[in-house]
């Protein structure tokens, strides 16, 4: 009974500090923004310039995801109700400290991120920015099995998002598929 009493406490605390799924939502964003990070696609462009990440998650609404889970030919097939927790989402959150601990990334500030979603010739420490990156606060499926975060990014007048499928094995989430479309 005294057992079962010191568990309830541990998941009334776990609740109300919402420890337990701050790291949760971290260890989604840390592993999504390490596989962008070394994404073929877009390590390729601009190499040796900056990507500069926005310091918070973004929300999304869903006029802005609406079709996204439609693309029947798509190889990363991302259930429609992920989307829809993804939409439930209206906090945002902390990402500065899961940036990759690579030298061609820098947090964004405020100033920056508006400065270059436009085109842009100047330099940060010598160096072009090649992208804004922003990540969205997981859509997490009610059973905490299965979660979406979209990237978007932009280089000059394009852009482009990244759509991430994870999936929870033990304690760990891994990346299941992900997709990338380019806006030109």
């Amino acid at each position: 009974m005294r057992s079962l009493h010191l568990t309830s406490i541990s998941l009334l605390l776990l609740s109300v500090c919402g420890c337990g799924a701050q790291e949760e939502r971290d260890a989604m964003l840390k592993a999504v923004l390490d596989d962008f990070s070394r994404h073929e696609e877009i390590s390729e462009f601009g190499k040796g310039d900056l990507l500069l990440l926005s310091a918070r998650t973004h929300t999304w609404k869903e006029e802005q995801l609406r079709g996204m889970g439609t693309d029947k030919q798509s190889a990363c097939q991302i259930p429609e109700n992920l989307y829809r927790r993804l939409t439930e989402v209206t906090e945002t959150h902390s990402v500065a400290h899961l940036m990759p601990q690579r030298n061609d990334w820098r947090v964004a500030t405020k100033a920056q991120e508006e400065k270059y979603s436009n085109i842009s010739k100047d330099k940060i420490d010598g160096r072009h920015v090649k992208s804004v990156v922003s990540v969205s606060a997981p859509g997490v499926s009610s059973d905490r099995e299965e979660a979406v975060v979209v990237v978007s990014f932009s280089w000059g007048m394009h852009g482009g998002l990244g759509r991430y499928h994870l999936e929870k094995q033990g304690r760990d989430w891994r990346i299941k598929c992900s997709q990338f479309n380019f806006y030109v």
